[in-house]
């Protein structure tokens, strides 16, 4: 089953996102990902603390991540690379294709509702019903899905939307209201980033 991985990384203060070689260093990363996978892989910065950076792809399964890109050469070197100029934050898997989504000059919402397993049925369905109500009636194509990451306590469940610019987003949400507003009594837990 083809899944999507979605990581923070925190630029460390030393560093600048412009800095010349680190943007090398990310178009190389992308491209021994793309390499590896097959599928593209995106850096995105987050708009409220530009320090935060999203990495967003995806691979075949969680064994071709694990036990082929972590065991590989390439993926050491480029995980030291990478811990130079960032801290790692939190890396997650997802049943969903994050190639689905349009990421290019976006502003990336990403959403995550974290759950107890006996409200798991309950906040699918809702979350199913809150998707389509958004897909069908907005101009943008929002996604989401759960954590399958093995070893987890909680149940998670993501939502990305990809909007052009932050005022629509704050337009649209003050025009209609949220259409996950039903979400928040389910979830345990809720981290709301773009």
């Amino acid at each position: 089953m083809t899944i999507s991985e979605i990581g923070l990384l925190k630029l460390k203060p030393s560093h600048s996102i412009k800095d010349p070689e680190l943007q090398k260093k990310l178009g190389d990363i992308q491209n021994g990902l793309h390499e590896f996978t097959g599928y593209q892989f995106s850096f995105l910065q987050q708009a409220r603390d530009p320090s935060f950076i999203y990495l967003l792809g995806q691979w075949e399964s969680l064994q071709s991540h694990y036990q082929g890109m972590h065991g590989s050469t390439s993926w050491k070197e480029q995980v030291m690379v990478m811990s130079k100029y960032f801290d790692f934050q939190w890396m997650a898997h997802y049943d969903f294709l994050i190639q689905d989504l349009d990421l290019d000059h976006c502003a990336l919402e990403i959403m995550r509702f974290s759950l107890t397993a006996d409200k798991k049925r309950e906040f699918g369905e809702e979350a199913t019903a809150a998707l389509r109500r958004f897909n069908s009636a907005a101009d943008i194509r929002a996604l989401g899905g759960w954590k399958v990451d093995e070893n987890r306590d909680t149940e998670e469940f993501v939502v990305l939307v990809p909007w052009k610019d932050l005022p629509m987003r704050d337009e649209d949400v003050r025009a209609s209201g949220s259409p996950y507003e039903g979400l928040k009594g389910l979830a345990d837990v809720i981290d709301v980033q773009y």
